[in-house]
């Protein structure tokens, strides 16, 4: 027979943890909200006076399997390259943009510029502070 080198204490040790209040207040919480996290749901025992170590809460939480799946990016489907149409005269195809700059003053303003695709003119810029629908219209 081989010793094992422990002491009996340590041989014959069983724990005396009870962790049903930490599961019952756990699962009460994840049922109110069944998409929040593990750090939610600690900050929330936290908040309601627990003094409830992390790691407990932790290893409770992941004994009940109440781990949230990770979100994955969905694929979009690859679009096929098609190349600009030019237009064959001026302003038959134009194109609007806004662009914005800041003040020393810390104010800010807006341009507005409208472009014939045609030859790259400008037909029109309005800069001003406000720039409602209704005025672009």
């Amino acid at each position: 027979m081989k010793k094992v080198c422990l002491c009996r204490s340590i041989w014959y040790y069983q724990s005396r943890r009870d962790d049903n209040e930490v599961i019952d207040k756990l699962t009460e919480l994840a049922e109110a909200k069944t998409y929040r996290g593990f750090d939610w749901l600690y900050n929330r025992i936290r908040k309601q006076g627990h003094n409830w170590n992390r790691k407990r809460v932790l290893r409770v939480y992941r004994l009940l399997g109440m781990q949230l799946k990770r979100k994955t990016k969905k694929r979009l489907l690859k679009r096929i390259k098609e190349p600009l149409e030019v237009p064959n005269a001026p302003r038959e195809v134009w194109s609007a943009d806004f662009m914005s700059d800041g003040l020393i003053t810390g104010g800010s303003f807006r341009v507005f510029n409208l472009m014939d695709d045609f030859n790259r003119e400008a037909l029109c810029m309005k800069g001003n502070f406000t720039m409602p629908g209704l005025r672009i219209v």
